[in-house]
């Protein structure tokens, strides 16, 4: 069945976005893909056009404007076989796009990593610090179990990595292994 009118949709949410970006406008342009692409997405999965509408999306310049930035790059590549890897939490947790980055990468690089969704990392990192350190400042002898979290970056500048922090252990599990038998919290709390 087709769908001309999701067809031309997407197609003009492209042209514009693609506008945007050519007028330097990359925060008016991502903000303006967010909810109508994925909008388009669920109407083209729900005809079963997905697999056409990812192939119309990639064969766009679009494309190839948003691929200049690393983190969408990286998003798109998936190196380690997830978005959410090491580098790209860097990306968004420092904000620096890497040497050789295209002027528009660079501005692309800006305009995803401190948006909504990157500054949600940001957040949900500092939320976890301020948990840890109450934890710490006020459980003696307190410890932190970190279970699949990465590179705990959560720990930057936190109690538990102070030379005068009172914690006991910091313990973190990073790669698949048997849980040890103590009592994991609902919530960052000690557990013994």
């Amino acid at each position: 069945m087709a769908l001309p009118g999701l067809e031309l949709s997407m197609a003009d949410l492209l042209h514009r976005a693609a506008a945007a970006i050519d007028a330097g406008q990359l925060v008016t342009a991502f903000r303006l893909l967010g909810a109508p692409l994925s909008a388009l997405l669920s109407e083209a999965r729900a005809s079963a056009r997905d697999e056409l509408m990812r192939q119309a999306c990639r064969s766009h310049l679009l494309h190839a404007l948003v691929q200049q930035d690393p983190s969408t790059q990286r998003a798109t590549t998936k190196p380690k076989g997830c978005a959410g890897d090491a580098v790209m939490m860097n990306f968004l947790c420092e904000g620096l796009a890497p040497e050789g980055t295209s002027a528009t990468g660079r501005r692309a690089f800006a305009a995803t990593t401190r948006v909504l969704m990157g500054l949600s990392v940001l957040f949900r990192r500092q939320l976890l610090r301020s948990m840890i350190d109450e934890t710490v400042a006020t459980v003696p002898a307190a410890r932190v179990l970190s279970v699949a979290c990465g590179h705990a970056r959560e720990l930057d500048g936190s109690l538990p990595g102070s030379p005068c922090s009172t914690a006991s252990s910091w313990r973190s599990i990073k790669t698949p292994c048997p849980v040890p038998k103590w009592r994991v919290p609902s919530r960052a709390a000690p557990f013994g």
